[in-house]
């Protein structure tokens, strides 16, 4: 959860008696995200409370970029794909005067920046669709039902924009746009980069990831454990221990964890909190 990040901001800023905004508007911003976070003891609302303390980092971090750089430099630190990526987005919003940043900062500057640094790595093909409300981003290839997403993303906002990222070795990009009737063509004809074999025991789940045409070699295997069970109507807690192959690549990883987190959400919900260990080679 992203509670503990946000104390620390307060923390840092007061610390460092940044003065980027006035007393009265940082006791009021303070006073409502301690209050969030004192109400995320309740499991049944984290969800919720989670994405409102994402949207207030967010305009911190639009709004108060030098002050949050000093305080919080973790949450600017991007891989070069990722960085590549979010510069594309950004060039793409001010080109059609999107309001996204203005109204829900948070679906680019945390959210899509996570999901740009956990996506991206060489030889992977993302699908992002852009709009004035939202940015959506899947990968093309690596799981099938993540996909098939597509069909349902070319159907929110006549204005969207669909694009094509491909990830290139020398850490940079390749874009192309996407009318809606090529995005569905690319959901339809892309071939899938690999295959699950899941194996359901008593208090975990076992996947193995095999490479769709290489002679099914091994690209690794997951765990999905139950470490707080469902109680109540709350959704359970989960830990997701990943052992890519030997000769894995950052793809075949990639691969792996999203395999590993769509069984997951599939088998017990989307609200599922979790961790995710991943175990080196040498240490399996």
């Amino acid at each position: 959860m992203l509670a503990h990040p946000m104390r620390d901001i307060i923390n840092d800023v007061r610390s460092n008696k940044t003065r980027v905004i006035s007393d009265r508007q940082f006791n009021e911003l303070t006073a409502e995200i301690e209050g969030d976070m004192a109400t995320l003891h309740n499991p049944q609302r984290v969800g919720i409370l989670d994405a409102l303390v994402i949207g207030k980092i967010a305009s911190l971090m639009r709004d108060y970029p030098d002050a949050m750089r000093k305080a919080r430099p973790d949450l600017y630190e991007n891989s070069p794909l990722a960085e590549a990526c979010l510069a594309f987005v950004n060039e793409k919003l001010n080109e059609f005067k999107f309001s996204l940043l203005d109204v829900y900062p948070g679906d680019v500057l945390t959210i899509g920046r996570r999901e740009f640094n956990d996506m991206c790595a060489p030889g992977v093909t993302l699908f992002i669709c852009l709009g004035d409300r939202h940015l959506h981003i899947t990968s093309i290839g690596l799981v099938p039902e993540d996909t098939k997403l597509i069909n349902g993303l070319t159907n929110l906002a006549q204005s969207d924009r669909f694009y094509c990222i491909q990830c290139l070795e020398s850490g940079q990009i390749r874009t192309r746009e996407l009318t809606r009737e090529k995005a569905k063509e690319q959901a339809a004809t892309t071939d899938l980069y690999c295959r699950k074999v899941v194996h359901a025991e008593w208090n975990q789940v076992i996947l193995h990831l095999q490479r769709s045409h290489a002679g099914d070699a091994i690209l690794g295997r997951a765990t999905i454990k139950v470490v707080v069970p469902s109680v109540g109507g709350c959704a359970p807690s989960c830990e997701i221990l990943l052992y890519p192959g030997l000769n894995a690549s950052p793809r075949d990883a990639i691969a792996l964890r999203q395999h590993a987190e769509r069984e997951m959400f599939d088998r017990y919900t989307l609200f599922v909190s979790y961790d995710v260990v991943t175990i080196p080679p040498a240490a399996h």
